[in-house]
């Protein structure tokens, strides 16, 4: 993972996914930060897929909640 230094003049962006019902865990979850929403969110899939092992039904699952 890339992490870019934030700078004052430009937004920052997060994407807060809820993970508990992949680890068991009630209070884990994955945040992703990006100089855009998209880019933040586009992480956040990405994360999914690479560290907790969701397919693209799981992933469209728990950021439905984006779109609500």
């Amino acid at each position: 993972m890339v992490q870019e230094e934030a700078r004052r003049d430009e937004p920052l962006y997060s994407c807060v996914v809820p993970v508990e019902s992949v680890t068991g865990n009630h209070s884990e979850e994955l945040t992703t930060f990006g100089p855009s929403a998209d880019a933040a969110f586009r992480q956040a899939q990405q994360l999914l897929a690479d560290n907790y092992g969701c397919n693209d039904a799981e992933i469209q699952q728990k950021m439905a909640a984006f779109f609500n």
